[in-house]
């Protein structure tokens, strides 16, 4: 396995045990976070369906099929919400949104490393955009994280990096 595969394959095997925690950034807005998990959703959607049409039995059907519900799942919960959607709404909102992307998360991090780059990159940056949500729903509702934060094997792969992975515009 490639050093690449290794920190991708790290990357999958912490965000499944941590459950995509909090931890990562405290502060950041209800705009952001909605920026930030439309482009992990719909970058992740895309590439799914690139490896279905490239590599058919990659993801075995059921695997895929269940991560491309979670994810439409996702997306149509994120469709409610704007950065002028009440905070403590658009909070429990994103719970739901966060387990959905766990899901996904969790579903792809089963195939260990069988997920070839670039869509691994994908994968990566999606894992360390969750802790984002769940940094704005514990500081939006009060609660508490019992899980630590993913955090990547290289030091360069920050919520920046993933970011630019994803598309996601940075917002003032």
């Amino acid at each position: 396995m490639t050093n690449h595969r290794k920190l991708i394959a790290a990357a999958l095997i912490a965000a499944m045990l941590s459950g995509c925690a909090t931890g990562t950034t405290t502060g950041t807005t209800q705009a952001q976070v909605l920026t930030d998990v439309t482009a992990a959703l719909t970058t992740l959607s895309a590439n799914l369906n690139t490896i279905q049409a490239t590599s058919p039995t990659l993801i075995p059907a059921a695997t895929l099929a269940t991560i491309q519900t979670d994810i439409a799942a996702a997306q149509k919960a994120v469709a409610t919400i704007s950065a002028d959607t009440a905070a403590t709404t658009a909070a429990t909102t994103l719970q739901t949104v966060d387990t959905d992307l766990n899901a996904v998360l969790n579903a792809l991090a089963g195939l260990g490393s069988v997920i070839p780059a670039p869509f691994s990159t994908v994968i990566e940056a999606a894992a360390l955009i969750a802790p984002e949500i769940e940094a704005f729903v514990a500081t939006t509702l009060g609660t508490a994280s019992a899980t630590a934060p993913v955090v990547s094997a290289n030091p360069a792969h920050n919520i920046g990096w993933a970011r630019a992975q994803l598309g996601a515009a940075v917002v003032q």
